[in-house]
């Protein structure tokens, strides 16, 4: 659903994801199935393996995460590069390989 700010309009249209950047509210690990102690690091956020992969998910289907729900609350700039390091990965799982650049490993420090 789309809310058009000026008219107030609201859209519906089909789509098959939706991301919302709303901040870092924490990652709902009660409502994704991750609430387990080898789903999350010490600070409550998601753990995944050097490809940005959630190993905790059971299944053929990889899910990847990065940003405030692998690192926490932090500033944009390592959302922005870990979303570009973790693109890098999911384009590494589907075509076997990347061009694309990743500046991060995960957990980096920034803390």
């Amino acid at each position: 659903m789309l809310v058009d700010h000026v008219s107030g309009e609201t859209v519906r249209e089909a789509c098959d994801l939706v991301l919302i950047a709303a901040g870092f509210t924490g990652p709902e690990l009660d409502r994704l199935g991750l609430n387990l102690e080898a789903s999350v690091t010490p600070r409550a956020t998601l753990r995944v393996d050097q490809s940005w992969r959630v190993e905790a998910v059971p299944g053929s289907t990889p899910v990847f995460a990065c940003g405030d729900a692998v690192r926490g609350q932090s500033l944009i700039v390592w959302a922005i590069a870990e979303g570009r390091s973790a693109a890098a990965a999911v384009d590494t799982y589907l075509n076997g390989s990347t061009e694309l650049p990743s500046p991060l490993e995960p957990y980096a420090l920034s803390w």
